[in-house]
């Protein structure tokens, strides 16, 4: 566990069991099959995946600009961040018992 001042003596604790949980808590719902065309019937992270195994078995070329894979990526990503953020606020809000 390292601590950091954040701002005016404020510690912010960086526990290591947040960021698992963060991960876990992004990637099993991320999983659930969605009725939405760019997951093709499955979840975000099995069309994010299958995204990459499609342009990696035509490498050394990249995706194109209109790839979905770049979509896939960016809200794959935007979720797994989101989920880091509100997780580390979450455990140090409650360790400081400010709700």
């Amino acid at each position: 566990m390292f601590r950091f001042e954040i701002s005016d003596g404020e510690d912010f604790d960086n526990n290591g069991i947040v960021i698992p949980l963060s991960i876990i808590a992004w990637v099993v719902p991320s999983s659930i099959p969605a009725g939405i065309p760019l997951f093709n019937g499955s979840g975000l992270t099995q069309a994010y995946w299958a995204s990459i195994m499609d342009n990696l078995s035509r490498y050394p070329k990249g995706p194109a600009l209109d790839d979905p894979y770049w979509t896939l990526m960016v809200m794959w990503h935007i979720g797994m961040f989101a989920c880091l953020i509100f997780g580390t606020i979450g455990y140090n809000g409650s360790k400081r018992k400010s709700f």
